[in-house]
């Protein structure tokens, strides 16, 4: 059996290197931000290209929809995630405390650094919590969306008549997730929690197809729900990318791998996935600025 306490002191160590202090460096942070602005903005441009598409093309009722409904659903969710698995440390923030939290740091992820984390470890940290027990905290919940995106991916390939593909990532994703609750529910301090963070997290995986669904759709693409829910699971390789602002360019690479691989277009997977970027920064950068303007004013 796995020891989650050294599987976290081994993740604390990494984070302790020489080689993780070069990449948190001023200059490798700006050349990996170029590099990403390079990518995106080159992979943009040639998606434009190849689907030409205008903003009077787009669908505005589907954006809106985006906006003012999917994003706030995300953002809540993102922020009940950290109020239902804190308890497990002792730790108790409420919906406001959780939901400041979690969009301040979403906002800072827009910079080359792992806002979102950063955010939760300082929250915690403010609790009481040592920064290996929340470093732990981060991982599963890392985990529990890596396994649960691989179950979802399973099942779209296995509706894209890929079954050989979805029963292989499927079952390995299934099995490995059934492990981790195994190991983990001690931590959590019962199966009920367990539960409920899984469940958080399983609502957010749906979301954010959704999400990618409706921005295919906003393009005037004609990708089904299964390709593009297939394709919102680059995310999570974006966001595992945390020296790179918000995984900017990673997650459109990824997304036009996906759509290559699963034959479709990679172009229209570009750019919904870009789509998707700039909407959830419209939505989180305001609120995020409107939370944290009082904090600004006591200083």
């Amino acid at each position: 059996m796995i020891d989650m306490k050294n599987a976290a002191l081994a993740l604390q160590h990494f984070k302790e290197s020489r080689f993780y202090a070069l990449l948190q460096t001023r200059t490798a942070r700006f050349t990996i931000l170029g590099i990403a602005l390079v990518l995106f903005s080159g992979g943009l441009y040639f998606s434009v290209q190849s689907y030409p598409v205008s903003l009077t093309d787009l669908n505005v009722s589907t954006l809106l929809f985006i906006t003012l409904v999917l994003m706030p659903l995300i953002m809540i969710f993102n922020a009940l995630e950290f109020m239902v698995s804190a308890p497990a440390l002792d730790a108790h923030p409420d919906f406001k405390a959780s939901f400041k939290t979690i969009t301040i740091g979403s906002a800072i992820n827009m910079l080359p650094m792992p806002g979102t984390t950063l955010a939760k470890l300082t929250k915690l940290k403010s609790m009481g919590v040592s920064l290996r027990q929340g470093t732990l905290m981060t991982m599963l919940i890392s985990l529990n969306w890596l396994l649960i995106s691989g179950v979802f991916a399973g099942i779209c390939l296995l509706l894209l008549d890929l079954k050989v593909y979805g029963i292989v990532v499927g079952a390995v994703s299934f099995t490995a997730l059934i492990g981790l609750i195994t190991i983990s529910v001690p931590y959590w301090g019962g199966m009920r929690r367990c539960l409920k963070v899984l469940g958080v997290r399983l609502v957010l995986v749906l979301l954010a197809a959704a999400q990618t669904y409706l921005s295919f759709k906003a393009i005037g693409s004609l990708s089904s729900p299964a390709e593009a829910s297939l394709i919102s699971i680059s995310w999570i390789f974006g966001s595992a990318a945390s020296v790179v602002p918000a995984g900017l360019g990673v997650s459109e690479a990824i997304s036009a791998l996906i759509a290559i691989a699963i034959q479709t277009s990679p172009a229209t997977a570009f750019l919904a996935i870009s789509l998707t970027r700039i909407l959830n920064m419209v939505t989180v950068l305001p609120v995020a600025a409107f939370l944290w303007m009082p904090n600004t004013k006591k200083t």
